[in-house]
């Protein structure tokens, strides 16, 4: 569903083996600090970098909002059980997954461009990038898998055109009793 770089960033995510500041400081590299570099608050776990940062945090709940999901605590748990209260089929959980872990790694992608490059943070943007992106990715991987595997192209842009409110139907695409359209 996602590129096999996102796949490997997720399993080295889960773990901890981003080379957040606080592993690179166990592993002994010379650090000025092992305090998160986009709010300076706390110390840069993997959790904190991709979840628990202020700044991050407000990504997650614009991603959140969009899919109409009330959440209190983001981790990758709480993101992952979310999918229940989606009221999704197969289908949608596997787009839901598709979207959080290209979240995750958009979310990396866009620290380590303020870190290194000096860019600045923009939740917005970042949002609107994961949108994008997570349609592409997610669009075009589905479409190299076997026809029994594949989440129907239209089903897919229904879901996310739906999400960013440019279908108007009164039902959740995903909501069993509404048919999918015929992919041509």
């Amino acid at each position: 569903m996602v590129p096999k770089k996102v796949d490997v960033f997720v399993w080295r995510a889960g773990r901890e083996r981003l080379p957040v500041l606080v592993e690179l400081d166990k592993r002994g590299v010379d650090l000025d600090s092992v305090l998160c570099p986009l709010c300076g608050e706390f110390v840069e776990t993997v959790d904190h970098a991709l979840f628990s940062c202020k700044l991050v945090r407000v990504i997650w709940e614009k991603i959140l909002a969009w899919w109409g999901i009330a959440s209190t605590k983001v981790n990758f748990d709480s993101l992952q059980g979310a999918v229940s209260s989606l009221n999704c089929s197969g289908a949608g959980i596997k787009i839901w997954q598709g979207l959080v872990w290209i979240s995750m790694y958009l979310i990396w992608k866009n620290r380590n461009q303020m870190v290194f490059k000096k860019s600045s943070w923009s939740p917005p943007v970042a949002v609107n990038d994961i949108q994008v992106k997570s349609f592409e990715w997610i669009a075009m991987r589905n479409k190299l898998k076997k026809s029994s595997d594949m989440i129907g192209s239209t089903t897919l842009m229904r879901v996310f055109c739906w999400k960013i409110g440019l279908l108007r139907e009164a039902k959740h695409p995903f909501v069993p009793s509404m048919s999918p359209l015929a992919d041509h």
